[in-house]
């Protein structure tokens, strides 16, 4: 095991426009990225090399490879559900990346504003995450949804 943050996509289920909201979350994501980037984290392809993807239709990314950074690819399509149900996970050990990686879930949980549409949870705690809610706090001028929150529905 390692430590691990889990989402439930289920893009059939958007009441409104998936589009708009991925593209909505997808450009936060960068903004995120380029952010950190700022401040010395290397964000890389889903290999841990060449270029992250973010745009309308693909989040993709992964830690610095060259550097040992890298674990598992943050990977998620905009039209594509995850054939067991919607549940997807990235594995990353708590590298630098894993920063990105709470805020694109965060990101994603607020564009698509519904819980049967986007959810996530994670091995972490609210003191696991306290950089990523640093940087959200300081971005958004407000606190962050909880863990408790994001949680997937009940069903």
């Amino acid at each position: 095991m390692g430590y691990t943050h889990y989402w439930y996509y289920n893009p059939s289920k958007a009441n409104s426009n998936k589009e708009t909201s991925f593209r909505k979350a997808s450009e936060e994501i960068a903004k995120y990225k380029t952010l950190l980037e700022t401040r010395g984290l290397v964000v890389k392809g889903s290999l841990g090399e060449g270029e992250a993807e973010i745009n309308d239709h693909l989040i993709a990314y992964n830690g610095d490879g060259t550097q040992g950074l890298d674990h598992e690819s943050f990977y998620l399509e905009r039209d594509t559900q995850s054939p067991r149900n919607g549940f997807a996970f990235c594995k990353t050990a708590r590298k630098p990346y894993d920063t990105l990686v709470c805020l694109s879930l965060i990101s994603l949980f607020e564009a698509f504003g519904d819980r049967s549409v986007f959810s996530y949870c994670s091995d972490g705690d609210e003191r696991e995450w306290s950089e990523a809610y640093g940087v959200y706090r300081e971005v958004k001028k407000k606190e962050p949804p909880t863990l408790e929150a994001a949680s997937p529905p009940e069903d």
